[in-house]
């Protein structure tokens, strides 16, 4: 009796010991993942295509700059620092392959199945638009990526690839297929709404907080967007931000654009729904995301890939590409995008591709292509700095107009162009026209170098068609943004066109280049359900109402216009 006594009296202090120590409660805890997304993978040793032999390092860049023969080894390299930073899963939000062939899926599910045989965390996938290219279906998508979330699913979508499933920390993970797999852009309809309203609905029931992941962006990431980029968002996005909101729905992490961005919407029900999108992992600057994620808080930060696998690393590949990889990744990385940007700006102002953009093939319209786009790339290549010798440079220009560039170490102003666009990309952008070094260079070079291409133009090109020209980059007519310089009406000629263009100028840099309200990168967001106060929530209604009321004049008057 007395043994049984001691042995009473030790198990309570034991229990009692236990009780003092410092266990997180269930408040506290938190579930870590990993999030990452646009891949492109592409065989190491496949045949790899010369498109520019001029360049010894980046002979073989393309238009996204995405690193795709690399993409293995960078995959690799990821998940050799997942293994060790305590995720409990991975999700990879779609583009796994570069162009939808068979061997390029399976050479992905095989990079997966090792990692996931060696480290014991679970890989959750979605398909993106590349990986439908040549013929790929939703149906070849869930078989060969059967071991990476649809054999772990709850519910699936038997129309597309969506699932859902359930997630440590009473988290559910509602994987949508975005896409439309005739098309680049997104092929979420009411009928696959529906399908996520149940499953949102499903995880309220069973006590879950529903994450959704998708390869197409729910919120435009940057100004303009939508415009110069098709398939930019999906479809009738505010509206599904909406539903969102009413399900539950607080985070959706997305791919595509490869730029790191977090935006946020606030429905009239005044819940927040977060866009949380992230850079493409082949391409630079080479970047996933780390979350942890709790009751009442998100917890975001950004993780760098430095190397790749040697091993992964084309044999094809010259002295100095195989040095500059090796010795610094992110270096190669960089060069390898500002060039394919470059290539891509050319490609996209080129004559021929303009004419076909504005579905021209002659006439006087097509004459003024070929007459004003070479005057525009001239311009891109004009050297920053004064030579000395008399030649042409933005510095001299600039000092023409009594304009002085801050100190810089650009070449040409297309190598500025394309650093931007790389910080652009990088997430966190934050370059005012009106205060930082950088966006008063931007802003000096490009209106310098736009006030000399309106000179040369003269009056060689008729002002609408020199519009419709302009109008494909974003610049608008005089009307369109109140420009009156004088009672009868705008400056004639060129002194014209260059106010319009100019005023645009400006306007279009600072929706660019400025960040918005919530970071880009590391960041800390709102918990589930988050929800703005009656105030806000009063603001958000106004605002609507009144862009609403907006639509509806601007509608009219137009009406009226006609009639007239």
């Amino acid at each position: 009796m007395r043994s049984a006594s001691k042995t009473l009296s030790l198990l309570l202090a034991v229990i009692l010991l236990i009780s003092a120590l410092p266990f997180a409660s269930s408040a506290d805890a938190v579930t870590r993942f990993t999030v990452a997304t646009d891949v492109h993978l592409r065989l190491p040793d496949s045949d790899i295509e010369v498109s520019y032999p001029e360049s010894e390092l980046y002979w073989h860049a393309w238009g996204s700059g995405n690193l795709t023969y690399e993409a293995g080894g960078i995959l690799k390299s990821m998940f050799k620092q997942v293994r060790e930073d305590g995720s409990e899963f991975v999700l990879l939000c779609g583009d796994l392959a570069h162009n939808g062939h068979r061997e390029q899926h399976e050479y992905f599910t095989s990079l997966l199945s090792e990692f996931e045989r060696e480290s014991g965390i679970p890989v959750y996938v979605v398909p993106g638009n590349h990986d439908y290219f040549n013929g790929y279906t939703p149906d070849d998508f869930r078989e060969c990526y059967a071991d990476f979330g649809y054999s772990e699913a709850i519910a699936s979508d038997d129309k597309t690839a969506s699932y859902s499933a359930r997630l440590p920390g009473g988290f559910r993970l509602i994987a949508v297929d975005s896409n439309d797999p005739g098309d680049d852009g997104d092929g979420i309809d009411e009928r696959l709404l529906r399908w996520i309203d149940s499953q949102a609905f499903a995880a309220k029931n069973d006590g879950e907080t529903p994450i959704l992941m998708m390869h197409h962006p729910l919120l435009e990431p940057i100004a303009y967007g939508s415009v110069l980029m098709k398939d930019f968002v999906v479809r009738n996005s505010r509206s599904i931000a909406e539903r969102f909101a009413r399900d539950g729905i607080t985070y959706v992490f997305t791919g595509h654009e490869h730029g790191n961005d977090i935006s946020s919407y606030t429905a009239l029900n005044g819940k927040i729904v977060y866009n949380i999108l992230t850079t493409a992992l082949s391409s630079y600057p080479l970047e996933y995301r780390s979350v942890e994620l709790g009751k009442d808080k998100m917890d975001l930060k950004i993780k760098s890939i430095v190397d790749a696998d040697p091993d992964y690393i084309p044999s094809v590949y010259n002295d100095a590409q195989r040095s500059l990889i090796l010795n610094d990744f992110t270096a190669y990385s960089l060069g390898f995008f500002k060039y394919s940007v470059e290539q891509k700006i050319y490609r996209v102002i080129s004559p021929e591709m303009l004419k076909r953009t504005l579905g021209v093939e002659e006439g006087r319209l097509a004459d003024a292509v070929d007459y004003v786009m070479p005057l525009v790339r001239e311009a891109l290549e004009t050297p920053m700095h004064d030579g000395g010798d008399g030649g042409v440079s933005v510095e001299a220009l600039a000092a023409k107009k009594g304009a002085k560039l801050p100190e810089n170490d650009y070449i040409t102003l297309m190598d500025m162009v394309t650093t931007v666009v790389a910080k652009v990309y990088k997430g966190g952008e934050d370059i005012p026209t009106d205060t930082s070094p950088e966006g008063k260079l931007l802003l000096i070079s490009l209106d310098t170098l736009l006030g000399r291409l309106f000179t040369q133009i003269g009056d060689k090109v008729l002002p609408e068609d020199l519009f419709r020209i302009l109008s494909v980059f974003g610049v608008k007519k005089a009307e369109d943004l109140g420009i009156y310089t004088c009672p009868s009406g705008p400056l004639p000629g060129a002194d014209y066109r260059y106010a319009v263009a100019e005023a645009s100028l400006a306007s279009f840099l600072d929706k660019f280049l400025k960040d918005d309200a919530v970071p880009d990168r590391d960041a800390v967001l709102a918990g589930p359900g988050a929800s703005v106060s009656v105030q806000e929530r009063f603001n958000v209604l106004v605002s609507r109402l009144t862009e609403f009321l907006g639509y509806v004049l601007r509608f009219l008057k137009t009406a009226l216009a006609v009639v007239g």
